[in-house]
């Protein structure tokens, strides 16, 4: 559907992305994550054709995207449905399906109703029925849960995961728990450039070490947190445990410093990191999949 070589994308002599290799298949469910001001959005332009790029090739099969706006780009005066035929050029849904979109995402009560008049919750479902009700062969959603509550999220998360079974859907999000819902590819932004593009299965396989965490019969104090991390690097310690990789701490030195405060293991388990400790290490530096985006 879109395969981007070699893109780059500057404004004002600075580049926004830098050597962009990129493929999106049909069927993909792919998340774009990276820091404010990594090229998230700038990406997602380019995709969408608003903003062309400046070297490099870009190859673009596909006739109809569906994007969802930003809150602020509904037209406050119109309603939930006139901005819906406004965005699509009248080029809706059949009525029937609008009808299932509307209640499915929450909105059918509203839909006669003044974007002026909605919460920022039912503003942004309204922005997610807009993109639905273009019937794109891809759809690309920016932050789809910013401002939810917790139960309005879960069910977008469900409506996405059950409406992209058989299409191309491209999201970014801050949360990555979003992303692991709904995605099966990802991509990481840093700088403009892309840190790993692979799939979620083979970036744990690849990067997710094994960790040692151990369980206390009791909450680590902070004064002992403190003498613990005085003589400990890295290790993380929350509230009744402490984590770390075996192949960076020596075990025996945790020992004996549990045994200094007389603290009590009441477990030992083996974990692996979650894709949210990966894009941390991301973001530090301490990881890049070469291969992936050659």
């Amino acid at each position: 559907m879109i395969e981007a070589m070699s893109v780059n994308k500057s404004i004002k002599d600075k580049y926004l992305l830098k050597n962009i290799n990129l493929e999106i298949r049909k069927g993909d469910k792919l998340g774009i994550i990276g820091p404010v001001g990594s090229g998230k959005t700038t990406l997602l332009r380019v995709i969408l054709g608003i903003y062309k790029i400046s070297n490099g090739t870009l190859k673009k099969n596909v006739k109809h995207i569906g994007f969802m706006p930003s809150s602020k780009g509904l037209y406050e005066e119109l309603s939930v449905k006139e901005n819906i035929e406004a965005y699509t050029g009248l080029k809706i849904l059949k009525e029937k399906d609008l009808i299932y979109f509307s209640k499915r995402i929450g909105v059918f009560d509203y839909i006669d109703k003044k974007v002026s008049k909605l919460s920022s919750g039912m503003k942004q479902k309204a922005a997610l029925l807009i993109a639905v009700s273009m019937n794109p062969d891809l759809l690309v959603l920016d932050e789809p849960t910013a401002n939810l509550d917790i139960e309005t999220r879960i069910n977008i998360l469900n409506f996405l995961k059950e409406y992209s079974k058989d299409k191309t859907i491209v999201i970014t999000s801050h949360n990555l728990n979003d992303i692991e819902e709904i995605c099966d590819k990802v991509i990481f932004i840093k700088d403009g450039e892309l840190q790993i593009n692979n799939s979620i299965k083979e970036i744990k396989n690849k990067f997710s070490d094994e960790r040692v965490k151990l369980i206390f019969t009791e909450n680590i104090s902070v004064e002992k947190s403190k003498f613990i991390k005085d003589k400990i690097n890295e290790i993380v310690i929350e509230k009744n445990y402490i984590l770390f990789d075996e192949e960076k701490v020596d075990m025996y030195l945790i020992l004996d410093v549990i045994k200094s405060m007389n603290l009590i293991i009441f477990e030992i388990r083996r974990e692996s990191k979650n894709l949210q400790d990966i894009y941390l290490d991301i973001r530090k530096g301490e990881l890049r999949d070469e291969e992936a985006i050659k």
